[in-house]
């Protein structure tokens, strides 16, 4: 669980959330990428915003990746900044949803669905928070490093040199 309990003057006064959280089995399945027993770590900034709170700061976690070049396991570090809006407004919520989804122009939409979240009168959940920011820095075919052994143009053994396919693609990350 990813539950913060809300101070009692948490509507009046700003307050920070300096915080490590374990990964558990539940987030881990949710989003196959961090590793249950991992941290993590949030330095959010919250203020009270009429009944909503406005969260910024920051978080950090590591994702589990395997490499599109060799295939090796390797993790990521991550820090992410955060500006998101908790709110216990049934009608405010739906209406922001309701607007991202039939809106056609992006300038528009000072608020999107990706960071406005419910909370209950006494705690902040940052499961949906958590999952949406590791889902965006998710890497569909990461490289581990620049010296890949897959990148390399051509790989010479004792036999034969062997041409992978993978080498032009060691240009492209200079």
């Amino acid at each position: 669980m990813y539950i913060f309990q809300l101070p009692q003057d948490f509507n009046r006064n700003n307050f920070d959330i300096k915080q490590a959280f374990d990964v558990d089995d539940n987030l881990g399945t949710s989003t196959f990428f961090v590793e249950t027993g991992d941290k993590i770590l949030v330095n959010f900034q919250c203020f009270p915003v009429d009944d909503d709170l406005s969260v910024s700061g920051s978080i950090g976690y590591n994702i589990k990746q395997i490499c599109g070049g060799c295939g090796k396991d390797f993790s990521l570090h991550y820090n992410r900044d955060i500006n998101a809006i908790y709110t216990s407004s049934d009608e405010f919520f739906n209406s922001v949803n309701s607007k991202n989804q039939n809106s056609e122009d992006e300038d528009d939409d000072y608020i999107n669905d990706e960071n406005v979240y419910k909370y209950d009168e006494r705690s902040l959940d940052f499961e949906q928070l958590f999952i949406d920011s590791i889902m965006e820095d998710y890497e569909i075919n990461p490289i581990c490093s620049d010296e890949c052994r897959n990148l390399k143009i051509t790989t010479q053994t004792e036999d034969y040199v062997y041409d992978n396919g993978f080498g032009v693609l060691k240009d492209l990350l200079k």
